[in-house]
């Protein structure tokens, strides 16, 4: 993720959410140059340079979306299809700005590069489309390859080609086939986005409610949920100040339990407690273990009928700051700044300790993620639970 401070709030982007950003922003690209060569304003020069772009632009996307999917099919979160796929993706795209080239060689033109390049976006967006639905890519493979994020921008770039395709170059029209390409690439767009609204996951709870107001915390139920469209959605998620009813800082595994519990309901309460509301309660505290303590994040899953409990991962307090919390009776964030670990008065609202002693390789984000996700198992099988 990309990270930067606003005084002492620690804020977020996620690699992902810059990425479909910046694939967002390359459509304008697709849709610009589409109307440019249809505003009957470009002389002959400017035409050739614009179709360059466009199709420089287009081969270059197809190659990162190669990329994805190789990664995709080589972390085997994708049929091995998926290999073949891409590096036909890459080739073809190329292949097209090649053909752009030898016809201003030759001294002509003609739309058949955008053809080809159209006919690409369109093939590959319905095939990775049919590819999801029938269950052949796993989660994990489509955040990696941003099957979601990519949906629309490809079918806009499909039909963008498209469209330019059918400018006048050359006093030509380049008539029957793009006229037809046009047409063809907005029914598969209109099949594939019906198909995807029609079997949209129906979600579970209606809202999800936390018991705080911490923006990491927050961040980790909605980066959490977004891998569990079947349980709720990320943008239903509302923080509410509750108390714990425990230590600020806990000292026990059985009081962090209580603390994540008495949060949840909290919440659960303070929302109006109707059905279909899922409530978290997270906590963070002390699990003594061996002559050593460990800091571990306790997650309640609460339906307004059964809690769920989930754990993150623990990791060692170092002695120094562990001496500050049990002799000083200060809570892992004072004995932190306290140790001059860190100078901020809000670590636990950042990257969190964990985020330091793992020099950035776990975040607090990351960790509070683990035992959300744990949390959860039931909304999935509810056959065990």
């Amino acid at each position: 993720s990309v990270e930067w401070c606003l005084g002492e709030r620690v804020m977020r982007v996620s690699a992902e959410a810059l990425a479909a950003a910046l694939l967002r922003l390359g459509t304008i690209v697709f849709m610009a140059c589409a109307v440019l060569l249809h505003a009957d304003m470009l002389t002959h020069e400017m035409q050739h340079l614009t179709v360059y772009i466009l199709l420089t632009h287009s081969a270059l996307v197809m190659s990162f979306i190669g990329g994805l999917h190789q990664a995709a099919a080589v972390a085997q979160h994708a049929p091995v299809v998926m290999v073949a796929s891409g590096i036909g993706g890459s080739l073809v795209g190329w292949g097209a700005l090649f053909l752009k080239h030898l016809e201003a060689s030759s001294g002509s033109s003609s739309g058949t590069p955008l053809q080809i390049m159209g006919t690409a976006y369109a093939c590959q967006a319905f095939f990775e489309a049919q590819l999801v639905r029938k269950g052949l890519v796993s989660y994990a493979g489509q955040q990696l390859m941003m099957t979601e994020s990519r949906r629309l921008p490809m079918w806009i770039a499909a039909g963008g080609l498209a469209t330019a395709s059918l400018v006048y170059i050359d006093g030509r029209q380049n008539g029957v086939a793009s006229s037809v390409l046009l047409p063809a690439i907005l029914f598969l767009a209109g099949c594939d986005l019906l198909g995807a609204f029609l079997h949209r996951p129906k979600a579970r709870f209606r809202r999800v409610v936390v018991g705080t107001l911490n923006p990491t915390k927050l961040s980790a139920v909605r980066f959490s949920l977004s891998s569990y469209k079947e349980v709720a959605s990320a943008a239903t998620v509302i923080g509410y100040a509750v108390p714990s009813g425990v230590e600020e800082q806990p000292m026990t595994l059985e009081e962090t339990s209580r603390g994540a519990k008495q949060r949840a309901e909290a919440a659960y309460a303070a929302s109006g407690g109707h059905a279909r509301t899922l409530a978290f309660g997270i906590e963070s505290g002390l699990l003594p273990l061996a002559g050593d303590h460990f800091d571990v994040c306790v997650v309640s899953a609460y339906d307004g009928a059964a809690h769920h409990i989930g754990m993150s991962c623990a990791f060692q307090i170092p002695p120094r700051i562990l001496k500050l919390v049990l002799e000083q009776k200060l809570d892992l964030s004072q004995a932190c700044k306290a140790a001059q670990i860190t100078t901020s008065n809000q670590l636990g609202a950042g990257k969190g300790l964990i985020g330091i002693l793992s020099r950035d390789r776990v975040n607090r984000c990351e960790y509070t993620s683990q035992a959300i996700r744990c949390a959860l198992f039931f909304a999935e099988n509810c056959e065990w639970y």
